[in-house]
């Protein structure tokens, strides 16, 4: 009501309550009774984007990141329903007539936790400074997912939010030696997360904890004595107790600390990173999308070609630099060792999508450059120093779409590429020693005791690769058949 300017006298009259009523919501002394709370919050919403100034409009227009105001209605409605039922729980809870501030709980078990922690200001998705200390792999996997997911929906996956900063410091100590399940679980924590300025903290200090904190506006603190109970939960609207726990946190988030850190494949090119990724010993790969590094030198020739004639391609690295790199890449891997984990299910997609990862740029190969690119794939497992296996399916249960991850490990640099929807082409450098350690073990662990969902015999890969050339023949021959009909159209 302040930011579009609406007085109390004017949500009265749309209303067509006393103007007595809408001061008690405003203030906090009342809410409007479960009876009336649709119809009332409807026709706040609608006040709000009817009457409101049109500088207040636009700028709730960019806080809910909406694009018209029909569905800045929709979205000022859905936050008062969630503001409204939180207050109505804590109420319900605490025995007040006035919701309190601040409110304790000697205990709670996980779901509440967390439907605590979703607290409605989170919707407010323009700008948000967020902070969390919580032992995160400790808790049940149920409810780990349900953490990071934030199930409430205050983010789109199909937008970015630079301003919603959101800071996380979990215990690594706390896993539990499942270096499959914990591994793909960090790395679909970081995919899902793509869309925000998100972090990825290290620290024993967070050992048996949950802090969860939103600068200025809430904090929720407990202490994690199960796998899905917290005792002593404190939750709180104060700003100074917020601030507190807000700044607590914050000191831990130092670099050293910092778990992935984030990069652009321009600063690996110009810092050197990634020649010295290509050069260096231990390599281990995981093939999670297709890449540059089996472009034969004609269709490498092509893709530059196309990028400059579209005029897609710019920056401090020219395209004499990349056929430096890609030179390099290639004789790299004819001559050293290396072991290669390919997901089948990205191969499968890179055959129906064409989507390549060109040095961090996403372009699509024709159904000719397609059988051209798996090809010469074939033939580099057949003749080069290369160990192979394949993933068969999923990982796990919970997480059936692991293909979009891209992950390169060795004794220098280890980094990954991430892809999330929208936000494609995501780029994180390792930087903690000990998650450089739990990549090694969560890769270890496929190539030599999963034998249920890894394929180690070449063959096979080799006969599910020539399928997948096939897959390509006939996608290749179609293609063909649909072009010359338009050419008969056209004449």
């Amino acid at each position: 009501m302040e930011v579009a300017d609406i007085k109390n006298y004017m949500l009265a009259k749309e209303l067509q309550y006393d103007v007595s009523y809408i001061s008690k919501w405003v203030s906090g002394q009342m809410l409007p009774s479960s009876k009336t709370e649709t119809s009332v919050l409807q026709g706040i919403s609608r006040c709000i984007v009817k009457d409101g100034t049109e500088e207040g409009r636009q700028t709730l227009l960019e806080d809910y990141r909406v694009p018209n105001y029909e569905d800045l209605q929709t979205a000022i409605y859905d936050n008062l329903m969630a503001e409204y039922n939180y207050v109505k729980d804590t109420q319900k809870e605490t025995g007040n007539t006035i919701a309190p501030k601040t409110s304790y709980y000697p205990k709670l078990n996980m779901p509440q936790f967390i439907v605590k922690m979703q607290h409605p200001v989170l919707r407010r998705v323009k700008s948000l400074e967020i902070m969390a200390l919580i032992d995160l792999m400790a808790i049940e996997r149920e409810y780990r997912l349900q953490i990071i997911s934030m199930e409430n929906g205050f983010l789109s996956e199909e937008l970015n939010y630079p301003d919603v900063h959101y800071s996380m410091v979990l215990d690594l100590n706390s896993m539990q030696g499942d270096y499959v399940y914990d591994v793909v679980f960090l790395l679909n924590m970081l995919t899902n997360l793509t869309h925000i300025d998100f972090h990825l903290y290290g620290s024993s200090q967070a050992h048996g904890r949950i802090i969860f904190c939103i600068k200025d506006d809430f904090s929720i603190t407990g202490m994690l004595m199960e796998s899905n109970l917290c005792l002593s939960v404190t939750a709180s609207e104060e700003q100074e107790n917020c601030d507190i726990l807000y700044r607590y946190i914050h000191s831990m988030c130092s670099r050293e600390r910092l778990l992935f850190l984030p990069g652009t494949m321009t600063e690996m090119l110009l810092k050197q990173d990634y020649t010295r990724s290509v050069l260096a010993s231990n390599q281990q790969l995981i093939v999670g999308h297709m890449t540059e590094h089996s472009l034969t030198i004609e269709l490498f020739e092509e893709i530059c070609t196309q990028l400059i004639k579209e005029e897609k391609y710019a920056g401090p690295i020219t395209i004499e630099n990349l056929r430096w790199f890609h030179a390099l890449t290639q004789h790299s891997y004819m001559e050293m060792p290396i072991k290669i984990i390919f997901i089948g299910a990205a191969l499968s997609e890179f055959a129906v999508t064409g989507e390549l990862d060109f040095y961090n740029m996403k372009i699509k190969l024709t159904p000719k450059q397609r059988l051209q690119y798996m090809q010469e794939l074939s033939e580099r497992i057949k003749k080069n120093n290369m160990s192979c296996k394949m993933i068969n399916g999923s990982l796990t249960a919970d997480f059936l779409y692991f293909s979009n991850q891209w992950i390169f490990l060795s004794d220098n640099t280890s980094y990954m590429r991430l892809e999330s929807g929208q936000h494609t082409n995501r780029l994180y450098i390792v930087n903690h020693m000990d998650m450089k350690n739990i990549f090694y073990g969560f890769f270890d662990e496929l190539w030599n005791n999963n034998e249920e969902k890894v394929i180690s015999d070449k063959e096979t890969i080799l006969q599910y690769i020539e399928h997948i050339i096939g897959q390509i023949r006939m996608i290749t021959l179609l293609d063909g058949q649909n072009t010359e009909s338009n050419e008969e159209k056209k004449n």
